[in-house]
């Protein structure tokens, strides 16, 4: 007879806590705990500025709005700067806010250098 092997059931982190397992990977645990996802779906943020969301989890606000807050304008911009509307809809009226700061900020930096591109 085989010998058991014994499941650690511990969790990490809790759900819905960022943890940073290296400098370049992120993990949120979406609260959808069960049988086949243990705590939850694991969502990897691979990289800084743009990055790779892997498994981006459940349809659920909460998990979104964590994984929004992870991450940077930059990569929000990626994704609802976009003329296809299944992204915009999944992130719902969140990024919206976020997306207008960003774009003043760019836009604000366009106009800082407007005089010298004029002269060019």
């Amino acid at each position: 007879m085989a010998d058991e092997i014994e499941f650690d059931r511990t969790a990490t982190t809790p759900a819905g806590e960022v943890a940073t397992l290296s400098p370049l990977v992120r993990r949120v645990i979406a609260g959808n705990g069960g049988p086949m996802t243990f705590t939850g779906t694991c969502t990897y943020i691979v990289g800084r500025g743009t990055v790779a969301i892997i498994d981006p989890g459940p349809d659920d606000s909460a998990h979104v709005e964590r994984l929004l807050g992870a991450t940077t304008a930059d990569v929000i911009l990626e994704l609802v700067d976009t003329d296809e509307p299944p992204l915009r809809l999944f992130l719902g009226t969140y990024p919206y806010p976020v997306v207008e700061a960003a774009y003043r900020k760019r836009l604000d930096t366009w106009n800082t250098w407007r005089p010298l591109a004029d002269k060019a």
